[in-house]
């Protein structure tokens, strides 16, 4: 080839690369974020695969929407004292009600009547920013400083009733957190036949997909011991009713503690004063930044109770006005560690939706005291219209042991059948503090039963009782676990 066609071919190759990298690259200028890469309006990659073990891979799609009636707030979560809005399409006027939720109560806030004047049939949503709320009709209210907790609004129009809850940080002034999980809660909860997910692909697992926040939501918020009727869907939910009955146990033996988000943990000030965090029934999606805070917290001599099961197993992170949700699981990522030095056990699909008692296997565990460790616990529903449906508390989904180099040691297993039952695991960690992990997703079944209540009750004593011994420095990235 002589020198001229060499050098054509040279500029011809710098011409078709320079176009390629100006088609892919000139569009994520302002959408790069921590080494997640974002296309504004075509396909979305994580380059650090190692990182994510596939990171998210999505396209902005575009959904017509047909369907007489649409609700949704403009946020899940809410600071005391905020503006909030309902934007609603409906074909005859909505009754609204706001109910406010404590663990084994709720009330009526208020009740409105509204007239739709925005009504048109048809609809347009994007999967990056959900609906156009100027295609809706809207009513805005004024949130109380002192309101905390879950809020639901109760939308009802001449055929149907939606109803939509929303979370409202209240303020901080325990030394114990429980952590309610919001970005399980949007990853599981939709209305109006809206699906996000995505088709795997060769770098991305399974399961890419977004939340707006101009996005409708669908789940009734209960407490399931003052109803006088529950479904067996009610008594295998995973979501914000679990965690009721769960605190419910817990502010029967008296236990204080503050409530946040998910979103709360993604600044390591918010978490830094505590020393215990609790989380809830299944709290499967984490921020990376979530992991790293929750690592740092518990090296610097703070304490994590699990009272659920299938916990970290998937990412999540806001991105703008949206949550990006994705992955497959923690191991074989950046994060492994994090699962075998900090929770000790992992989800895995066998024994799910199975139901079973517990079973000690260390019967030396310093967290029980009084109760006899020869004897089956958490074999029923302590919630009696749930007796026929969830049998132990031991199920739904569990978590299994990560073996012994992980430093933890197993206090009991369920008895769930094929190598099905959650195991709870115990760690003292050399920075001072503690762990308890129940894996299990239908722990809150068993809150009423005492040999888990003293376990839980002795755990929280020896998190509130501990000292701080070193601040520990993490593990690099890449280094196995010890």
């Amino acid at each position: 080839m002589s020198m001229i066609k060499k050098i054509t071919a040279a500029v011809l190759a710098l011409v078709i690369l320079g176009g390629a990298w100006a088609w892919i690259w000139a569009p994520l200028e302002n959408y790069k974020e921590d080494g997640l890469l974002y296309i504004k309006n075509g396909l979305r990659f994580a380059f650090n695969y190692k990182e994510y073990r596939g990171g998210p891979a999505m396209v902005n799609q575009t959904f017509i929407v047909d369907d007489e009636f649409i609700v949704f707030t403009d946020k899940l979560i809410y600071e005391n004292g905020a503006p909030a809005s309902l934007y609603f399409k409906s074909d005859s006027p909505v009754e609204v009600e706001l109910e406010k939720f404590s663990n084994d109560t709720h009330e009526t806030v208020w009740f409105k009547q509204i007239e739709a004047e925005n009504y048109t049939r048809d609809v347009i949503a994007t999967t990056f920013e959900g609906f156009d709320r100027r295609d809706f009709d809207a009513y805005h209210f004024q949130l109380k400083n002192s309101d905390a907790g879950w809020f639901q609004l109760k939308v009802k129009n001449a055929s149907e009733t939606r109803y939509l809850p929303f979370f409202v940080e209240g303020k901080k002034e325990s030394d114990i957190l429980f952590v309610e999980s919001t970005d399980t809660m949007q990853a599981y909860v939709a209305a109006n036949g809206l699906r996000t997910y995505y088709k795997q692909g060769k770098r991305h697992l399974a399961q890419d997909f977004t939340r707006p926040e101009a996005y409708p939501m669908d789940y009734q918020l209960k407490n399931f011991k003052q109803s006088s009727s529950l479904t067996e869907k009610d008594c295998k939910d995973h979501l914000a009713n679990a965690d009721l009955s769960i605190k419910s146990g817990l502010d029967a033996k008296k236990i204080t503690y503050d409530n946040s988000s998910d979103e709360y943990l993604d600044n390591y000030k918010n978490i830094s004063r505590y020393k215990l965090i609790i989380f809830g029934a299944h709290n499967e999606y984490w921020s990376p930044e979530k992991i790293k805070n929750i690592e740092k917290f518990l090296l610097s001599g703070g304490s994590v109770l699990v009272l659920g099961g299938n916990t970290a197993y998937r990412f999540a992170r806001k991105v703008h006005s949206m949550k990006v949700f994705w992955g497959q699981g923690f191991l074989k990522t950046r994060y492994e560690n994090f699962i075998y030095n900090h929770l000790g056990a992992y989800y895995d699909s066998n024994g799910y939706d199975t139901y079973s008692s517990f079973k000690f296997i260390n019967s030396s565990s310093p967290l029980m005291k009084k109760q006899n460790a020869s004897i089956e616990f958490g074999e029923k529903s302590t919630i009696v219209l749930c007796e026929k449906f969830a049998h132990g508390a031991s199920g739904h989904e569990t978590d299994k042991f990560m073996g012994t180099r992980s430093g933890f040691s197993v206090i009991a297993s369920g008895n769930n059948s094929g190598s099905g039952g959650a195991d709870i695991v115990f760690k003292k960690l050399d920075a001072g503090g503690y762990v308890l992990n129940f894996s299990s997703v239908s722990l809150w079944h068993g809150m009423d039963d005492p040999v888990i209540q003293e376990m839980i009750r002795n755990f929280i004593e020896l998190a509130k009782n501990s000292q701080p011994e070193k601040s520990i420095q993490p593990l690099a990235r890449n280094e196995a676990p010890a």
